[in-house]
């Protein structure tokens, strides 16, 4: 409980400050998940554009692995991104399980490998999800790679197969296969935040922007 009411206060403060902060200038190179890119990223960045007009948003969507690498070496300001729990880089923002995620009229075939839809390594979702499988003792196969979520649901939506994803922030169109299918369960992932904090006031802003939208933002569910 303690820790939960930390991080509420720590919410409330960032959001007191995105609300009453002087007008802010400058560039910020931007790293987020291609999970976010495409489904709550446009309320963020409308959020966050109302309140800083004058800020420039230099995005880079693409793998979390990437991403960290890409801050790491310097080309990248601030990350909103994805880690396997127990991972120490990044604050977080949410935790969740991955779902098994399909078009609605998908029927998984209880006898044949399963047609997997994934990003390529080193995705932490395809991670996570090939090593649930192998664990089930399950037999799959990879029927689709694409590093942009926009193809993956494109393949998803066309029936080539299902795909391990964020639960949350399910790309139009699609839902997450019953609990009651023949698939083993995925693990928790978490949603973080990585950037210089109170060092950098842009980067102050659109973490309090993302900390709004998970807080009081719709959840997208199936």
């Amino acid at each position: 409980m303690l820790d939960h009411a930390r991080r509420v206060l720590d919410a409330h403060e960032r959001m007191s400050h995105f609300l009453s902060s002087v007008p802010l200038r400058g560039r910020l190179r931007f790293g987020a998940s291609e999970d976010f890119v495409l489904s709550a990223l446009p309320d963020v960045l409308a959020a966050f554009a109302r309140r800083h007009p004058e800020v420039d948003i230099e995005l880079t969507a693409g793998l979390s692995e990437d991403l960290f690498s890409a801050y790491e070496a310097g080309r990248l300001d601030f990350l909103f991104v994805k880690r396997r729990v127990g991972e120490r880089r990044g604050v977080v923002v949410w935790r969740e399980p991955i779902a098994w995620v399909a078009r609605p009229d998908y029927r998984v075939q209880a006898d044949a490998p399963l047609p997997l839809l994934l990003y390529p390594p080193p995705s932490v979702t395809r991670g996570l999800a090939l090593e649930a499988l192998e664990r089930a003792g399950r037999t799959w196969r990879v029927a689709f790679t694409s590093a942009s979520l926009s193809g993956l649901s494109a393949a998803v939506r066309a029936g080539i197969g299902l795909m391990p994803h964020s639960a949350r922030l399910i790309p139009p169109g699609l839902v997450v296969l019953s609990a009651a299918v023949s698939l083993p369960r995925l693990p928790d992932l978490e949603f973080v935040v990585v950037g210089p904090g109170s060092a950098d006031p842009a980067a102050e802003a659109l973490t309090a922007a993302i900390l709004n939208w998970a807080s009081f933002g719709r959840t997208t569910t199936s």
